[in-house]
Formats: structure tokens, C-alpha cells, sequence
């Protein structure tokens, strides 16, 4: 095998184990009481009123609440 071959041999090796090294693996974790449930945070999940979890909605602002000037401003969805 001559030089180049080894280092080219050398460079793909590394490579695949600094991806390796990056790598994540699957966790699990069990909860016994909703006290220890409460203390997390639902980032991108909404926690339904019979404990199921759903991916959220995402809320976007459409307007600069700093243009409101001291004036609460309410919209209803009808």
C-alpha cells in the first residue's frame, strides 16, 4: 500500500469516527408523578387536558407590539 493510500486510508477513518463521536443516541426516562412532569418544559409541544402530547401550533407575530403605545389592542377569531 503505498503513502497516499495511508493517509487517504487515515483521513476517512478519522472522519467516520469524529461523526461517530458526534453522534446521539436514543434516551428514555420515566416519570412517576406529575410533579416531576411539571418542572420540565414543553418546547414545541402542547400537553393536551388528558395528558396526551401534540406537536404545537407555531404562533408568529404579524405586528410590532412596541407600535401600541401604551394601548392593549384585542382581536377576536369570529
Amino acid at each position: 500500500m503505498s503513502f497516499r493510500a495511508k493517509v487517504v486510508c487515515l483521513f476517512a477513518v478519522s472522519c467516520v469516527v469524529a461523526v461517530g463521536a458526534r453522534a446521539e443516541q436514543t434516551r428514555f426516562w420515566k416519570q412517576t408523578s406529575f410533579s416531576q412532569f411539571e418542572k420540565g418544559t414543553a418546547k414545541g409541544v402542547a400537553i393536551r387536558s388528558d395528558g396526551e402530547l401534540a406537536p404545537a401550533p407555531k404562533f408568529d407575530s404579524f405586528a410590532d407590539p412596541n407600535l401600541a403605545e401604551d394601548k392593549v389592542y384585542l382581536g377576536a377569531g369570529y
